[in-house]
């Protein structure tokens, strides 16, 4: 059997080259994730996860356009995700910019097309919203009038109990240890299978008091089935690193590491790590004169 998440990527590439009743002018627009994903979680980070627009020359004779790169900078080129209820979150429509109009625009033969990849965080959005069904969107003026791509479908989904196979909770520190426990944020490192795949989660939910709901859900890593000996080290609070290890079998010998940011369960970059020694050196006390 063909897993699905293959067959969706598969799907949604050749779906590119089908005509659409949205194609104008003799154009086509496509969007896509460049590895698409069956369904996502509630506020799970996307700004990282590439993008790509598709110009489609329907036209049936050789001529110029725009490229997108610089589309974008003119505001021309819009991509949007939006919820299929209707309503569309401010952080999910914007356009996003950079390059400079060129004199001699470049040329496209009959059924060639024309691409552009970039990171959504580009675009102006970063997270997905509530569970629900969703779709990736775009639009594009060109010389003949304004095009618009087939709306992509995905779902946000809240992950069922019997879905979480192992949620550990992370320690608080600093000031948010302090805080009473209605006002404290928690953050949990979870096993979670989504779309019939594993992975391994970082979820922070906001405090009791303003509701407990789950307010950032970054995926680490693909697990190859359920996990052993998963430990978290480290704290939330202060912006320091977590440290996570686990086997990826009951008989493997070595353990796999995860170092991550504490706030947001992105990878800890060396920069990030250069200004944690520069502030523990600020911090430390200053030896007593002899």
């Amino acid at each position: 059997m063909v897993p699905i998440w293959i067959f969706i990527n598969f799907v949604a590439s050749y779906a590119l080259y089908l005509p659409s009743p949205l194609d104008a002018h003799g154009w086509a627009l496509r969007v896509r994730f460049v590895n698409a994903l069956p369904s996502y979680l509630p506020f799970e980070s996307v700004g990282d996860r590439e993008m790509e627009v598709f110009l489609i020359n329907r036209s049936g004779a050789t001529r110029s356009y725009l490229p997108l790169l610089l589309a974008g900078a003119k505001r021309d080129l819009k991509v949007f995700l939006r919820n299929e209820s209707g309503t569309s979150p401010s952080h999910f429509h914007s356009s996003f910019r950079g390059g400079l109009p060129t004199r001699v625009l470049p040329q496209l033969t009959p059924d060639a097309w024309h691409s552009l990849r970039f990171l959504p965080k580009r675009a102006g959005f970063d997270s997905l919203a509530q569970a629900g069904d969703c779709g990736l969107g775009a639009s594009l003026k060109t010389a003949e009038g304004k095009i618009e791509a087939p709306t992509v479908k995905f779902r946000v989904i809240e992950p069922a109990p019997d879905d979480v196979l192992e949620s550990k909770r992370v320690a608080l520190e600093g000031q948010e240890a302090l805080y009473a426990s209605e006002k404290q944020m928690r953050v949990h490192i979870q096993q979670i299978k989504v779309g019939g795949r594993i992975w391994l989660f970082y979820r922070r939910y906001d405090s009791a008091e303003n509701g407990g709901g789950v307010h950032v859900s970054f995926r680490i890593a693909e697990l190859p089935g359920k996990v052993f000996d998963l430990t978290v080290g480290g704290a939330f609070g202060d912006g320091n690193p977590l440290t996570i290890t686990y086997r990826a079998t009951s008989f493997a010998k070595f353990t796999t590491t995860h170092v991550i940011n504490s706030i947001d369960g992105r990878p800890w970059t060396a920069e990030e790590e250069k200004h944690r020694q520069e502030k523990l050196k600020k911090l430390a006390p200053v030896p007593e004169k002899k």
